[in-house]
């Protein structure tokens, strides 16, 4: 395995992946890499008290104070306002503060004014990325149902699951390497590729086990298991979309032919009652 290097989103979030020996001697992978906790995550913010400010509502989940500083008093964003895609010095841009704070209602409304999901900081980590780079004190399952909503919110916006960043990491590697195994079954379930590699040549499975991650092992180990019934899942959902639609066209034909009827049956009646004029469009 190759030597120590910088984690997948820099700053020492991952303070590199050391050998299979070194990691029996850190058998607490958080303790032996590092969290990137949210105090780390505001550092650098030096570009104006705009972007510092819109960080800092993210960060705190402040949704109110965002859409002030982001709309203004009146509302409405204009060219005044600052640029929701603004970066700090490490190239993080306020949706993925954000979306590594939880703060689900702000990712919503950032993606809902277009904030740029595929992005990429300093190092080349997307917001995909930061997924994973929460705090290990807000991980519980409460706090993992929210960051799945989150994860949700990406994919339905297209953010790629297969973006790389410098260190050839995709969000699932970085899952895995910041031991988030909450996120890791949601990017697997969303079919994230489990045989994916790093630019050291490591799956995710090869990482999980050298550091002696027992319970993410069994994880990626059911990789395909769990890929194929979220599949069966999504197509059972589709299925059942389908035939809804069927029904309800049905249900608009039905009314449609029904109304059509009903409108003969009418102008009938009316011939029958005014026979003189030629019928009820003769009528008055």
């Amino acid at each position: 395995m190759a030597a120590a290097r910088e984690g997948f989103a820099g700053g020492g979030a991952l303070q590199g992946r050391a050998s299979s020996s070194a990691a029996s001697a850190h058998p607490d992978f958080s303790a032996a890499k590092g969290s990137l906790g949210l105090s780390r995550l505001g550092a650098g913010l030096g570009r104006g008290a705009d972007t510092r400010g819109l960080v800092d509502a993210a960060t705190r989940g402040d949704l109110p104070a965002l859409r002030k500083l982001a709309e203004g008093p009146n509302g409405g964003l204009s060219s005044g306002r600052p640029d929701l895609n603004a970066r700090d010095l490490q190239g993080r841009t306020v949706l993925m503060h954000a979306v590594a704070s939880g703060s689900q209602e702000i990712v919503e409304y950032l993606l809902a004014k277009r904030a740029d999901p595929h992005a990429a900081d300093n190092v080349q980590a997307t917001a995909m990325h930061y997924v994973s780079k929460r705090a290990r004190n807000m991980r519980s399952p409460c706090l993992d149902a929210v960051q799945a909503d989150i994860l949700a919110l990406l994919l339905r916006s297209r953010a790629s699951l297969e973006e790389r960043d410098r260190n050839g990491c995709t969000a699932l590697l970085a899952a895995v390497s910041c031991g988030d195994e909450a996120v890791a079954l949601g990017l697997l379930r969303a079919r994230a590729d489990v045989n994916a590699k790093d630019s050291d040549g490591q799956s995710s499975l090869e990482v999980a086990t050298a550091f002696e991650m027992g319970s993410m092992v069994e994880l990626l180990r059911r990789a395909p298991e769990v890929q194929r019934a979220a599949r069966e899942l999504q197509e059972a959902a589709d299925a059942a979309a389908a035939e809804e639609e069927r029904q309800a066209a049905r249900a608009e034909r039905k009314a449609a032919k029904a109304a059509a009827e009903a409108a003969a049956l009418a102008a009938a009646e009316a011939d029958e009652a005014y026979p003189f004029f030629g019928g009820s469009d003769r009528g008055g």
